[in-house]
């Protein structure tokens, strides 16, 4: 009577000790499905971002292409002035010479050099404008892009994280391999497997409306989870329950 006994309670501490294994699973797959979801959001958010970024820089980058042809237009209109003074001056020179119109033609060459003075002074500033505006896009892309690599590495280190999490506990637990072994962390798999974990038994009817795939999906996925002996599913009475 004594050794049945004694065999008893060691029935009991494993059952306990198992019991409590299974909550600790249980546990750790809630907690890695839920980090994976926040990860998958964070990456879209991400990409968000990063596709933004990419719009704002391609904005840019047109705008600087604009400015800069506008800046070869001016350098070749401030050229093109610079001759017309010269050409202007050698007028000037050659008037000299005709002292009949000597005054009246030096009063028209000298305002058109003043007018030809005040246009290049003017372009003179226009081109010093666009060149800060050049400058000062080039700085923001450049900003830009620091920023963006900066968060993405913060981000791709935060995955690498949870993926390493995620190797440990594939060697604790073949479910978890299982579940990675799908190459997806949204299948009906996962959804059905966490209803079990958290329930132990449910029926097809509750599994149905738990997940968010259709119906015949639904129970195709659970033939294939008992096959795979992961769980057993009696079709006569509904009942679903987990074998791990």
């Amino acid at each position: 009577m004594s050794e049945t006994s004694g065999i008893r309670d060691l029935l009991k501490k494993i059952e306990e000790e198992t019991s409590g294994f299974k909550e600790s699973i249980v546990s750790k797959l809630e907690s890695i499905i839920e980090e994976v979801k926040i990860s998958n959001k964070a990456v879209e958010d991400v990409e968000k971002e990063i596709e933004t970024t990419e719009t704002r820089i391609k904005k840019y980058d047109e705008q600087i292409t604009e400015l800069k042809e506008k800046k070869s237009n001016l350098e070749q209109a401030v050229k093109n002035l610079k001759a017309n003074v010269e050409e202007t001056n050698n007028k000037i020179i050659e008037l000299k010479d005709k002292i009949s119109n000597i005054k009246t033609k030096l009063e028209e060459a000298n305002e058109e050099l003043a007018q030809l003075k005040n246009e290049n002074e003017k372009k003179k500033e226009e081109l010093e404008e666009l060149n800060e505006k050049v400058r000062q896009l080039e700085e923001e892309v450049t900003r830009i892009k620091k920023a963006n690599e900066e968060e993405f590495a913060e981000k791709s280190t935060g995955l690498n994280k949870i993926r390493e999490e995620l190797s440990s506990l594939v060697k604790e637990n073949a479910v978890v391999d299982f579940i990675l072994a799908e190459g997806s962390y949204t299948t009906p798999e996962v959804e059905i497997l966490t209803i079990l974990f958290q329930t132990k038994v449910s029926s097809i009817e509750e599994i149905k409306r738990g997940v968010k795939v259709p119906p015949v999906m639904t129970v195709r996925t659970i033939k294939k989870l008992a096959e795979m002996k992961i769980l057993s599913y009696d079709e006569s009475t509904g009942q679903i329950k987990l074998l791990l």
